[in-house]
């Protein structure tokens, strides 16, 4: 195989390199005073202007990261040329050295403008950044102008080159061919394989800086690289970690698989499992704004799941679903999205998908994503939890209720029952005795009285419960027994509108009369708790 030193060809573009690397440099130094004008701004009103979705990805892009790694990839070239021409070398050890700490500058302030998305820096942090972005600027100046020298102003001859070239003609070592032969010859493998490791040691020897810059350069770039597609551009966020996402602070607070809803009972079609994320949103922006579901969604292998908006009335204990709401400027809410999944082994795998932004250019789609892991608890088996009989307190403890008191003093069953009643005219009451009893088309059905004392914890998260009504409705049944057959059954409020007394009314099976065991059973999702009324 014949191979052509490149020494020659250096030479010869050695003005048109430069004038590369100054390009490269300069949209670099461009980029870093934009930067410095933006600290500038935010220092100087408090506030910043946003251009577009992401700060970091407006100021810190991969153009920039990628044309920082040109740079010390050039700078390395020309130092290995000046080195074996035995010319000055410095000024491009300092370039390796500027732009390789360069790009941990420009990392940093990457992560720098997602936290100012996200929260605020105080003013002293805000001056030593400004001033540091600052140092870093006008840095790059004094080197662009030394660049420019060398691409606009270079005199071979007088960089001593002159003793390589004839009449700017390259030295015919610079240019030589010579020949590498490719083959096995097993009488000359041993005598090769010795000096081949003697003429190693004597190159690594030689040449031990060059490689060592190489080296640090390769780990740096690898490193850059790594950190750019894992940390960076396909960062994956998890559980409690905020994000933005347009106008929007996001943070996914809690998910959860299951097959039931509120009360416990199985909802989810055959092969399929919900997925309940809860979310905390801030709108940054100075108008009220919506989240748009069609940015939120589910993967799942190749698989991708959308919100479902109709499947809140059976998650109504894990929050309020979104469902078109706006959000005011300034305003944290805190938000339900259901999804609909197949019910497969790999849902471990599964990632929450917020599309930040969507780039249509040249009929081409462009969709940028920010992830997050979905570590979900799965809730399957019903757990009793507590139990009372009548003049206990039952306290929902271990639910979101948190130490909420129910105590039923006494129950009566009958077909009808007299109350007091009460009519007012303006300020005028009159209290009067009423009976209250259901009409024909309830023959199968009764009425049952309880007299209680139901005390909500006001630190209880749980949604629908302020009332012991509100508690029935949403998650209460009672359960009774009949000849040794348990059956479950809703209770429907009858509590006459002009009544005057504590106690509440309720239209229950008939049946109910020949029970040997009554219960009032509270599911909270896959919380049980029994109060026993016989």
């Amino acid at each position: 195989m014949i191979l052509r030193k490149p020494y020659a060809l250096l030479i010869k573009n050695f003005k048109k390199i430069h004038f590369i690397m100054l390009l490269l440099m300069a949209y670099i130094a461009y980029s870093s005073n934009n930067i410095l004008k933006f600290f500038n701004q935010l220092i100087k009103t408090g506030t910043f202007t946003r251009f577009t979705f992401s700060l970091s990805s407006t100021y810190i892009n991969i153009y920039l990261i990628l044309s920082t790694i040109l740079v010390i990839g050039i700078s390395i070239v020309i130092y290995i040329l000046m080195r074996q021409k035995k010319k000055p070398i410095l000024f491009y050890i300092i370039m390796i050295g500027y732009y390789a700490v360069l790009i941990g500058y420009f990392l940093y302030m990457y992560n720098t403008f997602e936290r100012l998305e996200i929260t605020t820096i105080s003013p002293r942090g805000l001056r030593i950044i400004r001033d540091i972005t600052t140092i870093v600027s006008f840095t790059q100046y004094g080197l662009l102008v030394l660049v420019a020298v060398r691409a606009f102003g270079f005199n071979i001859k007088k960089f001593n080159f002159g003793e390589d070239l004839v009449e700017l003609e390259i030295d015919v070592k610079d240019n030589e061919e010579f020949e590498l032969l490719v083959g096995i010859d097993r009488d000359k493998i041993g005598q090769r394989l010795r000096k081949g490791k003697r003429e190693l040691r004597y190159f690594v020897i030689e040449n031990f800086f060059i490689l060592m810059v190489i080296l640090i350069t390769t780990v740096v770039v690898t490193a850059v690289t790594l950190v750019l597609n894992f940390k960076i551009y396909n960062k994956i966020y998890y559980k409690g970690n905020p994000f933005t996402a347009g106008y929007f602070v996001i943070t996914v607070d809690d998910a959860y698989y299951t097959k039931t809803n509120q009360k416990g009972e199985e909802v989810a079609p055959k092969g399929k499992i919900y997925a309940a994320v809860t979310m905390t949103i801030t709108n940054n922006d100075v108008l009220s704004r919506k989240i748009n579901l069609n940015d939120i969604n589910i993967i799942v292998g190749d698989k991708i799941y959308e919100p479902k908006t109709n499947r809140y009335n059976s998650f109504v204990d894990l929050g309020e679903g979104y469902n078109n709401q706006s959000i005011k400027s300034g305003n944290t809410n805190k938000y339900l999205f259901i999804f609909e999944l197949d019910d497969v082994p790999n849902l471990n795998n599964a990632v929450l998908r917020y599309r930040e932004s969507l780039i249509i250019k040249s009929q081409e789609i462009k969709e940028n994503y920010k992830k997050i892991k979905i570590e979900a608890i799965n809730i399957k088996d019903v757990k009793k939890i507590g139990s009372a009989k009548l003049g206990e307190d039952l306290i929902f403890k271990d639910s979101q209720l948190n130490n909420t008191i129910l105590n039923i003093d006494n129950v009566e069953i009958n077909n009808r029952f007299t109350y007091d009643a009460v009519y007012c005219y303006y300020s005028d009451c009159t209290t009067f005795e009423n009976i209250l009893s259901l009409d024909y088309t309830a023959m199968d059905k009764t009425l049952m009285k309880l007299d209680l004392n139901y005390k909500k914890d006001p630190n209880g998260t749980l949604g629908n419960s302020n009332s012991f009504n509100q508690l029935m409705y949403y998650y209460g049944s009672i359960r009774y027994q009949v000849n040794g057959k348990t059956y479950n059954s809703l209770i429907v409020d009858k509590t006459p509108k002009d009544y005057n007394g504590k106690s509440l009314y309720y239209q229950v099976p008939k049946s109910i009369n020949s029970a040997t065991k009554l219960e009032i059973v509270i599911r909270i999702r896959d919380k049980e708790y029994v109060y026993i009324l016989k």
